[in-house]
């Protein structure tokens, strides 16, 4: 029997009673106590003892297939996906789950925990964003625009109270430092900001005392963490509460609830003039959805993505997603790459839920000029697609904030229009880093500890792409069979992996349709001289091994071949085989992420040893390695990179 994997954040036991849930807020208690030191440390202790992302989906899937929810009719989840006229009739999988709809209600419980209502976010200025594909790019891509705005707002303004624009971005996953998901003015917090706003959240939530008034709060500049709270342990503690304004219980805190009611404090407390927030999963019972009037919505293409959680029609995840559209907001949606199932869902849902005129104002690329959308900085073409529906969010956000009576904020009137905000935009977009999508990476030595000017010819290239859905995995096959193949002509290594619940075999005929098919004059074989499987790690650390479960403390190697994670590999080299082109190499499975870069360098620098000797077609030509399938993975990646290979990775990494 395959052993259960443990998600992300280090539980192997996912919420699931009803008894588990109502005792699972004494699991923040426990971990506070186990790390009582006030360092970024402990906050990792503390944050991966909670429950992880994978945890709660497996918890919610359970529930919906316990109890399904009222449908307006007796179709099954597997509908066609055909457009409907009444969205009423779609069948939605997970409308009316209690797990699903508790959510928000106990979002907003632990926010009244940390002194904080709902509306108090407004003052934020809030940009949301979701879709299947693209919205962590679309995040970036705003926020990046907006500063630039504001920098070309300055020489054209002259009030002298004009100051730099304060920004917030929430996103996720991390790449490699928890960090990056809460980012003020483009950058990722530093770790003692990330320690300090972790444990007053904790002392909040558990106490129900929050430290100060958050309109009072000193936004926090770094330094010494100082103690917290003043009232002795927090699990001691009694909570603020009185008979006419009864503090509510403490509700299960989730990895990703935990850092989204962070995200929030730490914006509220830096007194962001814009925040920006992505949408974690789905849309209508997402955490972030805790928001009541975001100034504009922004949903990308929208996909079969998650279908445990969100169902396997396209028309029920865009009910999902189109959930964060808010009455009276402005609503902005990709309609390239939209099924008309889609389309129709979506309009239906700005009407029910009265959207800016009852109305999506679709964009496309052919609202911006195309040397604007050009100059981003992202590869692919998809990428001028983001940067249109970026260009949409940037722009109402700043004829908003250009009527603000904050003397700063007004000084963007001449850059919310025109050309000036096209100049901005052409600005912004070309400045904009969002790592693990289609990022190249040159100069890798063979190993670790040694630089790349001192290996000689033994260096490689690497081409990471979080790529984790069959759409952007078309996308990124694409990519390696044009600009990838041109970087690094010599031979090319694949490193794999999906995320659990995923169709393995749909992902790599994603992937492996979009290659060039057949031998090439540098590929005789096919694209690919290797490939290799591996899982992705459960926890990731600055600086540390990435870990997958089989690495975990206690886990015997002995137990590999057993392991869920083995026999999720195993499928993979399965559906490799089905699909690949006759004459592909076989692929390897790897325990850890560590042993297949090894072993991947090895195979490539000698295959081009050899083709240099030989003078064939890889002669003095520079290898690569291709990673994608999960963003998991990619972070672990480019963990090593960094703190084993000493490579930079760019900015916001």
């Amino acid at each position: 029997m395959p052993k259960t994997a443990p998600g992300r954040g280090g539980s192997a036991r996912p919420w699931g009673s009803h008894c588990e849930s109502q005792c699972a807020p004494h699991r923040l208690v426990r971990a506070l106590a186990e790390h009582p030191q006030r360092t970024y440390e402990s906050a990792l202790g503390v944050l991966n003892s909670l429950q992880s992302n994978s945890g709660v989906l497996a918890a919610v899937h359970r529930a919906c297939i316990e109890t399904p929810g009222p449908r307006t009719d007796k179709s099954p989840p597997e509908a066609a996906d055909a457009p409907s006229t009444c969205h009423a009739s779609v069948p939605v999988f997970g409308k009316g789950n209690p797990m699903n709809e508790r959510n928000l209600p106990e979002m907003r419980a632990c926010l009244a925990r940390m002194g904080y209502s709902a509306g108090d976010f407004d003052q934020l200025n809030i940009i949301h964003v979701t879709g299947t594909k693209g919205k962590g790019s679309v995040c970036a891509m705003t926020e990046s625009v907006l500063r630039s705005a504001f920098e070309a707002a300055a020489p054209l303004s002259v009030d002298t109270r004009h100051r730099p624009l304060r920004t917030g971005l929430y996103t996720s996953p991390h790449l490699i430092d928890v960090c990056e998901r809460i980012r003020l003015n483009g950058q990722p917090i530093s770790q003692d900001a990330f320690a300090r706003y972790f444990f007053e959240t904790a002392d909040a939530l558990v106490t129900g005392r929050p430290p100060a008034d958050a309109s009072g709060w000193p936004p926090f500049s770094g330094g010494t963490v100082p103690p917290v709270a003043e009232h002795g342990p927090a699990e001691e503690a009694a909570p603020v509460s009185s008979p006419a304004n009864p503090l509510p219980d403490l509700p299960p805190v989730s990895y990703f609830r935990f850092l989204t009611l962070m995200a929030l404090h730490v914006f509220m407390r830096e007194k962001v003039d814009v925040a920006i927030l992505e949408v974690g999963i789905g849309g209508a019972y997402d955490s972030t959805n805790v928001i009541k009037h975001p100034l504009a919505i922004g949903i990308t293409p929208v996909a079969n993505d998650h279908a445990a959680t969100l169902g396997t029609t396209r028309e029920s995840v865009a009910w999902h997603k189109s959930g964060i559209i808010k009455p009276g907001c402005l609503a902005f949606a990709t309609r390239e790459d939209q099924t008309p199932a889609v389309l129709a869902m979506l309009d239906a849902r700005a009407q029910e839920l009265q959207a800016h005129g009852n109305r999506i104002e679709y964009v496309t690329r052919g609202d911006y000029p195309a040397d604007v959308l050009d100059a981003v900085s992202l590869f692919g073409d998809h990428q001028r697609q983001n940067a249109a529906l970026a260009g949409a969010l940037a722009r109402s956000a700043l004829g908003v904030l250009a009527r603000s009576p904050d003397p700063a904020l007004a000084t963007l009137a001449p850059v919310a229009e025109g050309d000036a905000f096209l100049a901005a935009m052409r600005e912004g977009l070309s400045q904009v880093q969002w790592p693990a999508r289609c990022q190249t990476i040159e100069g890798v030595p063979d190993r670790p500890g040694v630089r790349a000017s001192e290996a000689g010819p033994r260096v490689l290239n690497y081409h990471v792409d979080g790529a984790h859905t069959p759409e952007s995995l078309a996308l990124c096959g694409q990519w390696v069979g044009g600009d990838v193949v041109r970087r690094s002509p010599g031979p090319l290594g694949l490193l794999f992996t999906f995320t659990h619940g995923r169709d393995p075999e749909q992902l790599l005929a994603a992937l492996l349709a979009n290659l060039p098919s057949g031998a090439t004059a540098t590929h005789p074989a096919g694209l690919f001289s290797m490939v290799a499987f591996c899982p992705a790690p459960v926890e990731l650390k600055p600086g540390a091994v990435a870990a997958t479960v089989s690495e975990q403390p206690g886990a015997d190697p002995a137990d590999w071949p057993e392991s869920a994670e083995y026999h999720e590999q195993a499928a993979l080299v399965e559906a490799f085989r089905r699909l690949a082109p006759a004459g592909a190499p076989e692929p390897r499975i790897f325990r850890t992420v560590d042993q297949a870069m090894a072993h991947l360098h090895a195979k490539l620098l000698d295959e081009q040893a050899a083709g240099a000797g030989g003078g064939g077609p890889t002669a003095g030509a520079r290898p690569g390695v291709v990673v994608t399938g999960s963003l998991l993975l990619s972070g672990a990646v480019l963990s090593r990179l960094r703190f084993a290979y000493g490579v930079g990775l760019g900015r916001g990494v």
